[in-house]
């Protein structure tokens, strides 16, 4: 499993680095709501706050299917050409979210 950098009962962030330097993050939620959304939304900035601090410009995630393609565009994560391999890293495509 990959390490969990943020953890609570509703959310669970880890990181996978692959590629040698890429930050792919991944969630899993288990009680989504409109006020978990807003939590959420500031726990992201928290963490991208940190990532650019560790000098990240991009972060990454995976394009599993279409709801978390969803999910992942809600905090600014786009479409991108980027391939990446990974051991177990079955995905569609891959997200990206630059750091401002």
């Amino acid at each position: 499993m990959h390490p969990c950098i943020y953890s609570d009962d509703n959310v669970s962030v880890y990181i996978e680095m692959l590629d040698g330097d890429k930050a792919f993050l991944h969630c899993t939620v288990t009680n989504w709501s409109p006020s978990l959304y807003r939590q959420f939304r500031q726990i992201f900035k928290d963490l991208t706050i940190a990532f650019k601090k560790k000098g990240y410009k991009v972060i990454f995630a995976p394009d599993m299917d279409n709801k978390t393609t969803k999910f992942a565009k809600m905090f600014g994560f786009k479409e991108t050409q980027h391939k990446i391999v990974g051991e177990d890293f079955k995905v569609r495509g891959v997200l990206e979210c630059h750091l401002q």
